[in-house]
């Protein structure tokens, strides 16, 4: 379906006549403002490719940039969509790629676009980070790239949708983060203080995931799960409260862990807990083996309280802390 005229402007493409590897190319480019939620769809038939995001705007800009390219064989696929920058509300915008329903079955009509958003450059380094309130994608086939953004922008909430493509994420810093495609691997380095979310199914998970806790009394949810594939996941506790005042935080942080699979390995360790953390963790895999570990448990106070699995499953307990007991750390 096309957008609703008062909802988009079409982009306007330049067009490349000649012909490179058997495909036309096209090129439109726009700007999105930072501090507006961000938002990225397409639906129609015949239409992927890949979505990617980096810090490679203009140096203190207060506006995200948007390159769209499009390649395709038949010379009159591209009029068979729109692309549009969407406005639907006051505070929201985006992009979307719509493609009418009349069109759907022609294979010849196929294009793949890479959409390529460039978050403005800090002005220096002292000035902090770039602050995005809401950023989310559904983009069905498209597989999405995140590059190294952690350390100089944060996204209060993103979630991020695909089917049949992988996610990658470089270095990720967030309030709450959700991926979620199918059939596809997902793999990268999260931060989150609220939430974080992975969802594929038979395909991989490799995770490093860094979880602060800094709501005193609200638990950090993490939940991980997958069908089919390995899951391989690195996590990293820590308080916002300092770990020699538990008058802030007397919990030291709360933790709620779940990670599952099926028909695959699992392996996840625990790289650091604060003092004082409460941890609860069910992981969960069947016909496979288990493999959970907790390097360090900071210092005495710490617990870690692992749920049995209720599937028949290899398991082997988290390293001196037997399965289904709460233990205090020495």
């Amino acid at each position: 379906m096309n957008p609703p005229p008062e909802h988009g402007a079409p982009l306007s493409w330049t067009l490349y006549p000649s012909r490179h590897a058997g495909e036309y190319h096209a090129q439109a480019s726009t700007s999105l403002d930072v501090a507006d939620t961000l938002y990225f769809i397409a639906e129609g038939n015949q239409i992927g490719g890949h979505f990617e995001v980096s810090q490679t705007g203009s140096r203190g800009s207060d506006v995200v940039e948007v390159d769209v390219e499009a390649r395709y064989r038949d010379e009159g696929a591209l009029d068979t969509v729109v692309v549009s920058r969407l406005i639907p509300e006051e505070g929201k915008q985006g992009i979307g790629i719509f493609r009418s329903a009349e069109d759907y079955s022609n294979l010849n009509h196929s294009i793949r676009f890479h959409i390529h958003i460039r978050i403005p450059k800090l002005a220096s380094e002292s000035t902090g980070r770039v602050m995005i309130d809401t950023f989310t994608t559904d983009l069905p086939l498209f597989s999405h790239h995140l590059h190294h953004l952690a350390s100089s922008t944060y996204f209060d909430n993103v979630v991020l949708k695909t089917s049949q493509c992988s996610i990658q994420v470089d270095a990720l810093a967030g309030g709450s983060v959700s991926l979620y495609t199918s059939n596809a691997e997902i793999r990268g380095t999260i931060h989150a203080t609220k939430l974080l979310h992975i969802d594929t199914s038979n395909a991989r998970v490799a995770l490093h995931a860094g979880l602060l806790s800094d709501q005193p009394g609200n638990p950090t949810h993490m939940v991980v799960q997958t069908s089919n594939g390995p899951v391989e996941t690195d996590i990293t506790l820590s308080s916002a409260t300092p770990e020699d005042d538990v008058r802030l935080d007397p919990t030291g942080g709360l933790f709620d862990i779940i990670v599952r699979t099926s028909n695959a390995p699992l392996t996840v360790a625990f790289s650091e807990q604060p003092i004082h953390a409460q941890l609860t963790a069910a992981l969960n895999t069947q016909n496979a083996p288990r493999e959970s570990s907790c390097t360090r448990l900071s210092k005495a106070g710490s617990s870690c309280t692992l749920r049995r699995s209720s599937h028949r499953a290899s398991q082997k307990p988290v390293q001196g802390i037997p399965l289904g007991w709460d233990a205090g750390a020495a």
